[in-house]
């Protein structure tokens, strides 16, 4: 197999295990974004090379999906973004009252098109949700 791409090391019994120095997934970092919004309007007014990108609709995609962001086009960065799905798909109301394990199965057939993401969302959330710890490898 090749896995040169991956985060993993074989070690000399074969045993696969990460790499050294990777992140945490479920590591996560919070900001107050109070003053977000104003510093990204002062700077699309001073600077000619700051712009904002919309998306909006993208298509191809099963309901409403819009991407809106503000990106500095001299130095190459995305300096805020949001996505946002405008069709409201109802798997909330479907789910509710459910086992929460039903949710992988349910909703990755509520939706011809994206059923291995909801498959895989519903797999991370439960993770989340219960205290349950994959092995390192389950991760990647």
């Amino acid at each position: 197999m090749c896995f040169k791409n991956l985060p993993i090391e074989f070690d000399a019994q074969g045993r696969a295990t990460l790499k050294g120095g990777v992140r945490d997934p479920y590591a996560f970092e919070t900001r107050s974004l109070d003053d977000q919004a104003d510093r990204i309007k002062d700077l699309l007014v001073r600077n000619g090379h700051i712009k904002t990108v919309d998306f909006d609709p993208v298509t191809r995609v099963a309901g409403a999906l819009a991407f809106h962001s503000v990106v500095d086009l001299k130095e190459r960065r995305v300096l805020e973004t949001n996505s946002m799905a405008t069709l409201f798909r109802g798997y909330e109301v479907i789910l509710k009252g459910r086992d929460p394990r039903d949710a992988a199965f349910i909703s990755s057939r509520a939706c011809g098109v994206c059923g291995g993401v909801h498959s895989s969302t519903s797999a991370l959330t439960m993770e989340m949700a219960f205290p349950v710890v994959p092995p390192p490898l389950g991760v990647v």
